[in-house]
């Protein structure tokens, strides 16, 4: 017998073909109940997923005479992570790059939809390979599988019922939760390298195991514990300092700082806070011992000033959104303000200039007290005796705080900057982008001001004034800022850091507004490539960019591979970043739309029904991306024949719209249009028309005459006035729209084959036959090439070609055409 769990037994075995060793884990006896069978064969099944070097491969499966299931495993006859680093003395360099294995077998894992959720140093054995050091992580008896139930006998955990190791259990975890996601691990993670650093667990480990359930899930909950380099001085240093080849003075020297705030970036209580997944805490590893400035960072006045956000939210409700906002924006801050530290004091140590440095220190407290004071007052109003019970709206917080910038930080241009970006980035996160534009500008204006105008603030600056102005439909004037910000990040960060990479990813979505659809998508293509190897597949920045492929696929008409993509990257996001991410949002409305295009209508409902309830609560009802599922929904609703529905939805999108951001924008527009749609096919012309005439007008003004949307709306009213009785100006529309498409679009597009069904219509109604029949031939080679010959465009297609060939007098022909989809793959047409 090699050990023993709580649900298996595991001995050592020799299997006679192929001949060799394996570890045998075999279900205890007494212990056949349903859910205790479900997690022994979930680990069965998690295993036999994975293929990684560091991950114990399973190898054989089945059940024994009495019943009791059993596997086989790659026997790896080793000692457990830590055991084996103090025996060997591994200094905390070797450590850390033998760790770097352990992410990597985790990420693996995690690409396969699977979380540990017990990783801890028992389950990570070491052994020596040509006389270096590899780790096996092994025993996913409790794994959960994240795209779904691993086994049909199924894996629960019950309420109160804790499942893993309490000193090595994210808070979540402790809690019971069902929502476990991959940070779980990242916590878990982080308590192994705690301990791997200076040798005990952020928590007692005796303390936590004698306590009530309560007591632990209190401790994990709500006790931060102190950083390694503090804990140091609680253990024997010398014996820790011993097993890593160092001095107790040395190893303190080489936690304190940078492997200080890695660590306890791994064990946040907020698992938004943590690094977002294995593969992105090994970068960080890498670039600590590369020397290289790294993510995490301690906490300063930015993360006080969340936290005492945090203790004024019990009496009073504030937005959400702005709290993230806030997140994103100040975590930048974090990063600008302590990198210009480092260079004060970096300068100021060279000179041997003592004043300097303490002049320089003197004048970063003082920035810091003045942001610190500021914020502090943006956040009286969530005070209960201010509040006076009331809810706190996002404009009450923001907007009154705006005005008091100048006069807060009079005197100060780089402190005033680098409030204004951040409430520059809020407004934006809200959807409110000409408030966004006007503070990000402001922000430039005084770093520029200030002498400052080549360092990482600056190039971020840029990049989200490139955000803001595409928001406003300033396409040139967003071109400029993300150029200046790519160049910038380029030469400062490298042209593989995680900043130029978004930055490059932005100015592919430029050039898809600008109609090069095929090159925007081969640009994301190549950038989600780049991001997969440099950030890993289950990065939020490499989904964003696998859905710009997916939505532009869908555009060009490769419907297929636009939902295989969505659907994957719906997966990843789900599974890395959770089900509400913005990302796994995002990619479920890209796979209804095209599930709608692919004439797939109820799938598609159901999917926006749910996209559209998540998007409200976590954007709330008002915000841009709500308004763009909002009306996807819609008008999958009058496709299916749901006209009362629809049109309400798409005059309550209109609405909200017009008030959020304005008649003129290109957002608005297209609602418009949707709105117009609604209301013809549901009869209501009249309605109708004065719509449609508003948006052709505003299309051609804003989006220029060829832009693909401005022609879709021309055609859209020119199908109206046909409806009314004008053919002959419906058929001069319709024929310059066709010619605008075949100019804009890749040959074999299918929108080009809708409108030449758009176009046979007013032919239709003139009674000119051979011309409808021809374009109508020629317009059905193309969708059934496209979409395929059972798609419901071919089949309206058909239907018309039906209608003609019935008015021209040719019932043999219109039978023909009456034909199943099969029936008509002969696309040249009858004889």
């Amino acid at each position: 017998m090699l050990g023993e769990g709580g649900f298996g037994t595991v001995y050592l075995a020799e299997q006679t073909e192929p001949h060799r060793r394996v570890a045998l884990k075999v279900l205890r006896a007494g212990l056949e109940s349903r859910q205790v069978i479900g997690r022994f064969e979930g680990e069965r099944q998690a295993l036999s997923l994975m293929d990684h070097p560091n991950i114990a491969k399973v190898l054989d499966a089945g059940e024994t005479r009495d019943g009791r299931p059993y596997f086989a495993m790659e026997y790896v006859p080793g000692e457990s992570m830590t055991a084996y680093c103090d025996a060997h003395r591994l200094t905390i360099t070797d450590r850390l790059m033998l760790f770097g294995q352990v992410c990597d077998a985790v990420q693996h894992a995690h690409t396969k939809g699977i979380i540990h959720r017990d990783l801890k140093p028992g389950n990570v054995l070491v052994t020596s390979v040509e006389g270096r050091p590899s780790a096996k992580v092994i025993d996913f008896g409790i794994a959960k599988a994240t795209g779904g139930q691993l086994t049909a006998k199924g894996v629960f955990t019950e309420h109160r019922q804790l499942i893993g190791t309490p000193e090595y259990m994210s808070p979540e975890q402790a809690e019971g939760s069902a929502d476990i996601d991959t940070r779980t691990d990242v916590y878990s993670l982080g308590v192994l390298l705690y301990e791997l650093l200076i040798g005990v667990t952020p928590f007692d480990a005796e303390r936590l195991r004698s306590a009530a359930y309560a007591e632990i899930h209190r401790i994990i909950r709500e006790v931060d514990p102190p950083r390694p380099s503090t804990r140091l001085s609680t253990v024997d240093a010398a014996s820790v300092a011993h097993h890593r080849g160092t001095r107790p003075d040395r190893l303190g020297t080489q936690i304190k700082g940078e492997l200080d705030w890695i660590v306890m970036k791994c064990l946040e209580k907020d698992r938004n806070r943590r690094y977002s997944s294995p593969g992105a805490l090994a970068d960080d590893l890498a670039r600590h011992l590369a020397g290289r400035p790294v993510v995490a960072a301690p906490p300063g006045v930015w993360y006080r000033a969340r936290k005492f956000a945090s203790r004024h939210t019990a009496a009073v409700t504030a937005s959400a959104a702005l709290l993230l906002a806030l997140g994103s924006g100040l975590a930048f801050a974090v990063a600008a303000r302590n990198e210009a530290m480092r260079g004060q004091r970096a300068e100021a140590a060279a000179r041997a200039d003592a004043q300097r440095e303490r002049h320089a220190a003197e004048e970063e407290a003082a920035k810091s007290r003045a942001a610190l004071r500021f914020i502090e007052s943006m956040f009286a109003s969530l005070d209960p005796n201010t509040a006076k019970g009331r809810d706190v709206t996002v404009a009450e917080m923001l907007d009154p705080a705006v005005n008091q910038i100048a006069d807060a930080f009079a005197g100060r241009p780089v402190p005033e900057s680098m409030v204004r970006s951040v409430m520059g980035q809020a407004y934006f996160h809200l959807g409110q982008y000409p408030q966004a534009q006007r503070e990000l500008e402001r922000a430039l204006e005084l770093r520029r001001g200030a002498g400052v105008k080549d360092d990482a603030e600056t190039w971020t600056l840029l990049h989200n004034l490139g955000a803001a102005r595409i928001e406003q439909d300033q396409l040139d004037l967003a071109g400029e800022s993300l150029d200046a910000a790519l160049s910038g990040r380029r030469a400062g960060l490298g042209e593989e850091h995680r900043d130029t990479l978004a930055t490059r990813g932005l100015l592919a979505y430029l050039r898809q507004l600008r109609g090069d659809l095929e090159g925007a998508v081969a640009d994301f293509r190549e950038l989600a490539a780049v991001q997969g190897r440099v950030l890993g597949r289950t990065d939020k920045d490499t989904i964003d960019s696998l859905l710009s492929v997916a939505d532009g696929l869908e555009d060009l008409g490769q419907l297929d591979d636009a939902l295989h993509i969505s659907r994957d990257a719906a997966e990843r996001a789900e599974t890395a970043l959770g089900p509400e991410s913005g990302a796994a949002l995002t990619a479920r409305s890209i796979e209804g739309e095209t599930l709608s295009t692919l004439g797939r209508k109820d799938e598609a409902a159901a999917v926006f029904t749910r996209v559209v309830a998540s998007k409200e609560r976590v954007y709330g009802p008002d915000h841009p991306s709500t308004l763009v599922t909002l009306d996807m929904l819609a008008s999958v609703l009058g496709s299916q024949m749901k006209d009362d529905e629809s049109i309400a939805l798409h005059r309550r999108v209109v609405e909200r719209a017009v008030a959020g951001l304005g008649e003129r924008h290109r957002a608005t527009l297209s609602y418009m249009n949707n709105l117009a749609q609604a209301l013809r096919h549901a009869g209501r012309l009249d309605e109708a028309e004065p719509i449609y005439r508003r948006v052709v007008e505003l299309d051609r003004e804003v989006k220029g005459p060829l832009d693909t949307s401005t022609l879709i709306g021309q055609s859209n009213f020119a199908l109206l006035l046909n409806a009314k009785g004008d053919h002959e100006e419906s058929l001069e529309l319709l024929t310059a729209a066709l010619a605008g498409f075949k100019q804009t679009l890749p040959e074999g597009h299918w929108i080009i084959g809708t409108a030449g069904v758009n176009l046979a219509e007013p032919l239709i109604s003139l009674k000119r036959w051979e011309e409808a029949e021809r374009l109508l031939l020629e317009s059905h080679v193309i969708l059934a090439n496209a979409l395929g010959p059972a798609h419901p465009r071919a089949g309206h297609c058909r239907a018309a070609l039906v209608r003609v060939y019935e008015g021209w007098g040719k019932p043999d022909d219109a039978a023909r055409w009456k034909q199943t989809p099969e029936g008509s793959k002969n696309t040249s047409g009858p004889g």
